[in-house]
């Protein structure tokens, strides 16, 4: 029987060390990091995407992983006839800003859209050098544009998973 004594007795023991990446079968997540965007709605008037500072850093693990990306705010454009873009753009290693995602959202009605608005990305990593992914929004010139717009309920998350291949 294990009593209090014997388990007060114990040595705590801690392991170290890393896991080979044969020993995760596909599909496996590796990491979760993720950035949750607390400030208050970011506007803009600009056609050009404009700095969120929303961002999110991953280091991959194994060179043969996928990094999955997913975004979640609220946003839109509050002029009617006009339209939203969205970017994702990404950093490797300290290399040049690239574009590797985005959408532009059309308004063809009469009334304004501040949306719930989803994406995700899939990254096919190559090699373990740190990352980041960011996000920028704009207008097509006209209007204005919202990103992270929020309520007591709503925050922009921003999430990288690295997946086993």
């Amino acid at each position: 029987a294990v009593t209090d004594a014997k388990i007060a007795g114990m040595a705590a023991t801690k392991l170290t060390g890393t896991v080979s990446n044969a020993r995760f079968p596909a599909g496996s997540v590796i990491q979760v990091v993720s950035s949750i965007n607390l400030t208050s709605a970011l506007t803009t008037t600009n056609s050009t995407p404009q700095e969120t500072n929303h961002s999110v850093s991953i280091t991959p693990q194994f060179s043969d992983s996928d990094i999955i990306i997913k975004l979640h705010t609220i946003g839109g454009q509050t002029t009617a006839g006009r339209s939203y873009k969205l970017r994702l753009n990404r950093t490797i290693a300290g290399s040049s800003d690239t574009n590797v995602s985005g959408f532009h959202i059309g308004d063809t009605s009469a009334g304004t859209h501040l949306t719930s608005i989803s994406m995700i990305f899939t990254d096919t990593s190559a090699g373990t050098d740190a990352r980041v992914y960011r996000t920028l929004f704009g207008t097509d010139g006209q209007g204005t544009a919202y990103y992270n717009y929020q309520n007591a309920q709503s925050k922009s998350v921003l999430l990288a998973m690295e997946i086993k291949r």
